[in-house]
């Protein structure tokens, strides 16, 4: 027992001494360049946005102005004027991304294919947007040593892509879903895309694929663009929001 409570201080105090002689590694200038570069980047990225979101905010003005939208409001309304301030803090479209959840899968009944693709339309300060507008899909695949071939398209007009709209533990988003064909399909397949493979090559829901986003804005007429390349998931793991 004696022993035991000799050996207990002894501990402490190597583990003293060993924090005491840890050694403190400074930034080296390489560090220090990455760290700038990052930050630069981001400053670079988030005036990007800024700018984008000016240009829809002008362009959707000058929508407004050439439709004459306005000009016959209510008497009420007819002096109301925004100030500069609420002008510039009105939020407009600077852009969209994809996530990378985005994927193809088989519904749980097995049959056929579909793909989800999950837009997130952001302002100037990276924030989510609740946007109105057209949604243009392109699904493209890569069969081995050939070029890229279109699997699907597919339009969301804008009645369809407000009821696209999710918010929950998945993040706010739009997920655009429809159902793809497989290449080499028999005819009367669910879903839109070629009746035959390339060179014999076949796409069963599987394999690597790549989507294209369109998102036309119908206040501005300006025209986001956004591609990823889409992960092939499990087989009949069942819909997802």
């Amino acid at each position: 027992m004696k022993v035991a409570l000799r050996i207990v201080p002894l501990a402490y105090a190597a583990i003293a001494l060993a924090g005491c002689s840890a050694k403190v590694l400074s930034p080296t200038p390489a560090d220090q360049l990455r760290r700038q570069n990052s930050e630069l980047a981001a400053k670079v990225e988030s005036l990007e946005r800024q700018l984008s979101e000016a240009r829809t905010a002008l362009a959707a003005e000058s929508s407004r102005q050439k439709s004459g939208v306005g000009e016959s409001e209510p008497a009420e309304g007819a002096g109301l004027a925004l100030s500069p301030e609420a002008i510039e803090a009105t939020p407009h479209l600077a852009g969209i991304s994809i996530a990378g959840s985005s994927h193809t899968d088989r519904p749980l009944s097995g049959e056929g294919c579909v793909a989800r693709v999950y837009v997130t339309p952001v302002d100037g300060m990276g924030r989510f947007l609740q946007v109105v507008g057209t949604a243009s899909v392109t699904l493209y695949w890569s069969p081995p040593g050939c070029h890229a071939e279109v699997l699907s398209c597919h339009e969301f007009g804008p009645l369809a892509l407000r009821a696209a709209y999710r918010s929950g533990f998945g993040g706010t988003h739009y997920t655009l879903e429809w159902p793809v064909a497989p290449v080499g399909a028999p005819t009367g397949a669910s879903g839109s895309g070629p009746s035959g493979g390339s060179g014999g090559s076949t796409w069963t829901c599987g394999g690597p694929v790549e989507v294209k986003v369109e998102f036309t804005d119908a206040r501005s007429g300006r025209v986001f663009t956004a591609r990823r390349a889409l992960a092939a998931i499990a087989i009949g793991t069942g819909d997802r929001q």
